[in-house]
């Protein structure tokens, strides 16, 4: 698995841009996991919803189109819970919304795990498989370090930009600012300004 992540990893940060990006993981993560569908929702945060970016083994016509609030479905949950969501029978779930046109009945198997970057949900990314199993632990480690490696080094929050439309050259599959953590709070932004009247000694 480590060789595989190692690839993925390669070929994402190889992309041209972003859907690229997002394509090439959905694509190669559902063919190393041996899993049906593999999709990637990001955050809207200006509309507080999800919004299905990249899928392999859904309808493709809903890349971009498809959005869920917040409190919305088994995506919703697990952005909420800001934990892996590992299910036999997703159907079977209280939470459960089946989009139409978009999600498959055959589905039964569900993972899914959020993007994070700084306590921040950047979106949340799942598998699913036709049969109904739980998916074993080091499945559910691999598509978590998936996920961690994701949103350090290559998803943005979503862009509000039509389907199909290029991004800004200035926006196009960035790489997050790497800040040093404040030596006041331990948090991971830049350090909190000087007090007024102090002046702070460079290193």
């Amino acid at each position: 698995m480590l060789e595989t992540l190692r690839r993925i990893v390669q070929d994402v940060s190889a992309a041209p841009d972003l859907p690229s990006a997002l394509a090439i993981t959905v694509n190669q993560i559902r063919d190393a996991m041996h899993v049906a569908a593999c999709t990637l929702y990001l955050a809207d945060e200006d509309n507080r919803e999800y919004v299905l970016m990249a899928t392999a083994g859904l309808n493709p016509q809903a890349v971009g189109r498809v959005r869920l609030n917040r409190q919305q479905g088994l995506i919703g949950l697990v952005a909420e819970r800001q934990e892996p969501l590992n299910l036999e029978d997703a159907a079977r779930h209280p939470r459960f919304y089946q989009v139409q046109d978009v999600d498959k009945e055959d589905y039964h198997a569900f993972l899914g795990v959020p993007l994070i970057q700084y306590r921040r949900v950047l979106g949340v990314l799942t598998i699913q498989h036709t049969v109904s199993r739980q998916f074993q632990p080091a499945e559910v480690d691999f598509l978590v370090t998936i996920a961690a490696q994701l949103a350090s080094t290559s998803i943005t929050p979503f862009s509000a930009a039509p389907p199909g439309t290029a991004q800004p050259a200035g926006n196009r599959h960035p790489r997050p600012a790497r800040h040093r953590r404040c030596a006041g709070c331990g948090d991971g932004h830049r350090d909190h300004p000087a007090p007024a009247g102090r002046t702070r000694r460079r290193s």
